[in-house]
């Protein structure tokens, strides 16, 4: 079963026996309205590629530093936890 990380869908896929896999869809989604089409979604996307929860984490929490706007560090700060939250769970 494929979704946006709410737990539901997680609980519904244990309780149906089934796999669950954070959607490419959502991936997708949040990193066109976090970075729209800047080089920063490509960079996010590749430590994702490279399954580098270490750089991942480091690249966020860099570019929470570099932002300038309170509301776009809130939005990468969700990011990063749901992320983090269904790292096992990504799909490619």
């Amino acid at each position: 079963m494929g979704g946006d990380g709410a737990i539901w869908i997680r609980q519904g896929a244990e309780l149906l026996g089934a796999e669950y896999q954070y959607s490419c869809f959502h991936l997708e989604r949040d990193l066109r309205r976090l970075f729209g089409g800047s080089p920063e979604a490509g960079a996010v996307r590749r430590t994702l590629e490279n399954n580098d929860r270490a750089a991942f984490n480091l690249l966020l929490e860099a570019l929470k530093k570099e932002a300038k706007d309170p509301s776009q560090r809130e939005r990468l700060g969700v990011f990063q936890s749901l992320i983090n939250s269904v790292w096992e769970d990504l799909t490619s």
